[in-house]
């Protein structure tokens, strides 16, 4: 329901702008008539007199609504019955606007034509409208436009009817086409049943844009709900892998390994509530992670309130150790924030230990074709878990192996005092290794 919920917003957002957009185009387009208006010559008759001010009134009605819709768009709540009013004023436009330019001449009194009316420009009007009503991005209202203009014209044709002179071939005299009685029917209805067509190609054009829209809504957040679950390089080799991809295996690369564990966590889980201790837990890894992120690092997974990132997966590079190393610091850096908040609000804070290693591991998905895992496998990664574990003996927060420090640049080891850590038999191993401190300088 979030999804759907959410998607729905963004769809929102893209009719506001459509309404928003038709309503501007509205206000200029009457504002010019309102102004041209005052200008233009009618037949000096109670007719005449009569058709100007009935057009000027509903111009500026139309101004005055303009506006009201722009100021209630912004509150979102109105969205329907703005665009459905929009909608049925522009077919109220559409049936006036014929009557009145036909009285501005003087109509049945100047014995003009009824066959003035089929002639006007209101056919390009009622397609502009059509148009400006498919902003919006709900079909219903080029339709509605559509399906009144197409029954306009054909009441407009009974109208004018028995006044008509049928032709068949073009008049050579522009008042006698524009004025006159002379009349194309075949001409007529194929631009007619042309409009009809046209109209309801909008429409369904306008249906298509909203179903796209929709669907890459749901496509784009389906990618944000897949990136809470997975770090940014896996959710993107998910998005544009290959079924090959798709498929249990794996291969051997060499990457950086890092793990990270709360010191006492049980300790300090007795003393807080369960909604503390997720409340507390959710903050500390967001900022952990945040910055595993921000050094390409992939987010392998949580192991209670422990963290296990590698980088070099699922894309090896030439700095993936350097990465480890920076990730590691950082993270160092992002805790003392953290504690400090932590501080500030009466909160006790808390230490962690981290263990970095580069090492060989079988990089890959585990599981079945309808359940998949991608992670690292290998004994590098038992190692990487076991330095982890020493930074509580040897009571620091950050030791790395030789074999990760041999993969880092010599100018950033400038920046860095590297301590030796002495060799340690770490669990389940027969044959001790070397293990280092690292502390950052300090201008």
């Amino acid at each position: 329901m979030k999804l759907q919920s959410s998607v729905e917003s963004i769809i929102l957002i893209r009719e506001v702008r459509g309404l928003k957009f038709a309503t501007y185009f509205r206000l200029l387009l009457f504002g010019g008539f309102f102004i041209a208006n005052f200008f233009l010559t009618y037949e000096d008759s109670y007719y005449g007199i009569l058709a100007k001010s009935i057009t000027q009134i509903i111009i500026s009605f139309g101004i005055f609504i303009g506006i009201y819709f722009l100021k209630e768009l912004s509150r979102l709540n109105k969205i329907s019955l703005i665009g459905l009013f929009g909608c049925l004023f522009d077919c109220f436009v559409i049936l006036i606007l014929p009557i009145i330019w036909f009285n501005s001449v003087g109509g049945n009194n100047a014995n003009i034509p009824r066959l003035f009316i089929l002639k006007s420009e209101i056919v390009r009007i009622m397609f502009v409208i059509i148009v400006l009503n498919s902003l919006s991005l709900r079909f219903i209202y080029p339709l509605i436009i559509t399906l009144f203009s197409f029954l306009l014209q054909l009441f407009h044709f009974i109208y004018a009817y028995p006044q008509m002179v049928e032709q068949n071939s073009f008049a050579k005299s522009y008042l006698e086409v524009n004025l006159g009685d002379k009349f194309m029917l075949d001409a007529f209805f194929t631009n007619l049943f042309l409009f009809l067509a046209g109209g309801i190609g909008i429409a369904y054009l306008t249906w298509i844009i909203r179903k796209t829209i929709y669907e890459a809504a749901i496509s784009e957040k389906e990618n944000t709900q897949i990136s809470r679950y997975f770090s940014p390089a896996i959710a993107n080799k998910i998005k544009s892998a290959s079924s090959e991809f798709m498929k249990p295996g794996g291969s051997l690369q060499a990457v950086g390994i890092l793990f990270s564990d709360i010191r006492n966590f049980t300790t300090l889980s007795e003393v807080l509530s369960p909604k503390e201790t997720m409340e507390m837990l959710s903050e500390y890894h967001a900022k952990m992670v945040k910055v595993i992120f921000e050094n390409n690092g992939t987010l392998d997974k949580f192991i209670g309130d422990g963290i296990m990132a590698t980088f070099g997966t699922p894309n090896p590079g030439n700095d993936d150790a350097e990465n480890t190393l920076r990730a590691a610091l950082g993270m160092r850096k992002a805790l003392e924030s953290f504690n400090q908040s932590r501080i500030e609000r009466g909160l006790a804070p808390i230490a962690s230990g981290i263990g970095i290693h580069f090492g060989e591991v079988i990089a890959g998905n585990i599981g079945t074709p309808e359940r998949l895992e991608y992670t690292v496998i290998g004994d590098n990664v038992n190692i990487a878990s076991r330095i982890e574990s020493a930074c509580k003996d040897l009571k620091v927060d950050i030791l790395c192996s030789a074999d990760l420090l041999e993969k880092v640049s010599l100018e950033t080891k400038e920046n860095l005092i590297i301590e030796s850590g002495g060799e340690v038999l770490l669990k389940g191993k027969s044959t001790p290794i070397e293990i280092f401190k690292v502390i950052e300088k300090t201008n």
